[in-house]
């Protein structure tokens, strides 16, 4: 955790990582602090994402390696829950898809781009981009409400 949230921070942007375990965010925090980042630009908080209250919806959600962590039977639950993070409108989610497989013990779990569209589009959101990523057996999915 925290390197995308690194990536991503800018003075212009609020960016806020999220793990559930306590030891990934203070080493992401660490992390953080070498790259001469400031909390300001990007804070990690440690904390169960289907608990998470937001005060408002976020403009950018990435979800890089969380979807194919959950089991099967919480990925509705995850879409509900993306639902009302992002923005309605103006807000994206950006999913990597991947590992792209059928298998069925995990984690990681075997993902697929119909898999995701599937779980996504009966909460409301639709494909604004779906394609195979330059990263090989990745696709890369930008959703809007």
């Amino acid at each position: 955790m925290g390197y995308d949230a690194l990536v991503l921070a800018s003075p212009d942007r609020e960016v806020i990582g999220l793990d559930l375990s306590p030891i990934a965010v203070t080493e992401a925090n660490r992390v953080r602090d070498a790259a001469g980042l400031t909390k300001e630009q990007v804070s990690f908080l440690a904390g169960d994402f289907f608990s998470l209250d937001a005060k408002h919806g976020f403009d950018l959600i990435v979800d890089s390696l969380f979807f194919c962590a959950l089991p099967p039977k919480f990925r509705s639950r995850w879409a509900h829950k993306m639902m009302t993070l992002v923005e309605p409108k103006q807000g994206e989610l950006f999913t990597l898809i991947h590992p792209i497989g059928s298998w069925t013990d995990g984690p990681p779990y075997a993902v697929s781009p119909q898999l995701v569209k599937d779980t996504l589009e009966p909460v409301g959101f639709h494909a604004k981009e779906l394609r195979p990523s330059t990263m090989e057996g990745r696709w890369i999915g930008r959703w809007k409400l």
